[in-house]
């Protein structure tokens, strides 16, 4: 099976509320090809037409698609290659001994979710020049993060979708069979228990509410759904009056960290991740579930809420497979 032979769900609410499609960013992360290599790739597979931007950054531009940055997934490196008194021929030496402990990025531009199966090609292409993803070694912390607009930034859809996912977070790494390799690092931490009975405790909340527990509980980039891209979007100095870090890019859609990036794997595709996520877009969508399993979710089994039990994944692929 080939990337090529995956199918992609779409989102039951494929809108926003102004009417314009939702569209949905994906990051892949990957060792084993330079940047010149892996743009390279991306221009031939996607028909596209490449260009360099520093010894860090290259660009790929595709007419049906959009702009895709190929990148050296280093912050030094780049500071680096933005400074004009260091010379061209130290950061580009740089840039290629890096791509042997550091992975490169791949950022691709907002697309449809119809638009997903276009880059089957782009992984296709990678695993035959011999990428290698999170499995192929214990330092390989890959992943592969999706971007993902909602609806709008309504306080009610927040909670609706924040309801949803902390729901699903245990389903979700499990479904996910998350490397052990990203598992033990800090990058894709779970939200914490107190974090999670707090977001379905809540009734009506509203943004100051939202933006109140998320800071206080999570006032870092390292959660498998980083929601502080969308807060800073919202509002940006409540963001940075916790966290003041430039690696915060504010942009109108949650950050999902927690998949894999199995490039190499040719039983593996991006539909695998996204169609995971899409339980999440789904159970958002059905007020009338979402409601019935946040009432189990906090129903004292054992003197804990079932939600921490260790058979709610289960109780969970029993609920939505009855959808």
């Amino acid at each position: 099976m080939t990337a090529s032979d995956a199918h992609h769900y779409a989102p039951p609410t494929p809108d926003k509320s102004d009417g314009k499609p939702r569209r949905v960013g994906i990051e892949l992360e990957f060792a084993g090809l330079s940047l010149e290599a892996a743009t390279q790739v991306a221009a031939e597979s996607l028909d596209g037409k490449a260009e360099a931007v520093s010894a860090a950054e290259q660009s790929v531009e595709v007419d049906a698609l959009g702009k895709f940055n190929v990148e050296v997934d280093w912050d030094g490196l780049k500071k680096l290659s933005d400074n004009e008194d260091v010379p061209e021929f130290l950061t580009q030496a740089l840039s290629e001994s890096a791509t042997m402990i550091v992975p490169v990025e791949i950022v691709c531009p907002p697309l449809l979710p119809g638009q997903l199966q276009d880059l089957d090609k782009l992984v296709d292409a990678l695993r035959a020049a011999k990428a290698k993803g999170t499995e192929q070694s214990w330092i390989y912390a890959f992943g592969l993060h999706i971007n993902i607009e909602l609806p709008d930034c309504e306080a009610a859809t927040l909670d609706r979708y924040l309801k949803a996912y902390v729901l699903l977070q245990d389903w979700l790494l499990q479904k996910s069979e998350v490397d052990f390799s990203r598992r033990i690092t800090t990058y894709i931490d779970p939200f914490p228990e107190a974090y999670l009975l707090q977001v379905l405790r809540r009734n009506k909340p509203e943004l100051t509410d939202i933006f109140a527990d998320y800071l206080e509980h999570n006032a870092t980039r390292n959660r498998a759904l980083d929601l502080l891209p969308l807060l800073a979007h919202i509002n940006e100095a409540r963001v940075r009056e916790t966290i003041d870090d430039d690696r915060i890019k504010p942009r109108p859609a949650l950050h999902y960290r927690l998949p894999d990036c199995r490039v190499d794997n040719p039983e593996w595709s991006l539909a695998e991740p996204w169609d995971i996520w899409c339980a999440v877009e789904r159970l958002a969508d059905n007020r009338e579930l979402l409601e019935q399993l946040v009432s189990h979710a906090l129903t004292e089994e054992g003197g804990k809420p079932a939600l921490l039990d260790d058979g709610w994944c289960e109780k969970v692929d029993e609920w939505l497979a009855a959808q």
